[in-house]
């Protein structure tokens, strides 16, 4: 499994399933660290230092056209251009096939 910085993954830790993107890699010690969007059992949880063994999935993340708005926030807040652009390609995309549906 190749994990990058800016990754979105689904991880079990502590028996508990959480997701986030990576924002910190340690491939010496293969562990990350995690921005934390999501956990089960404790919302107040921000970020995780976590095993690569314990991360089930890379990049599972799928979202709908409503998403783009936050997740554009988090490209810009974590300097990732290159996701950026992607999302706004995406939207963009969305838009013509809408505005084409309805014609």
């Amino acid at each position: 499994m190749y994990i990058h910085v800016g990754d979105w993954v689904k991880a079990d830790y502590n028996g508990q399933v959480v997701v986030g993107y990576v924002t910190t890699l340690h491939p010496d010690d293969m562990t990350c660290v995690i921005s934390v969007t999501q956990c089960d059992t404790n919302k107040k949880l921000k970020r995780l230092y976590l095993k690569f063994q314990e991360i089930i999935t890379v990049n599972f993340v799928s979202f709908e056209p409503e998403d783009v708005g936050d997740l554009v926030d988090i490209a810009l807040i974590t300097g990732d251009k290159k996701w950026f652009h992607e999302l706004v390609t995406r939207f963009q995309a969305w838009k013509e096939q809408e505005k084409e549906l309805n014609t």
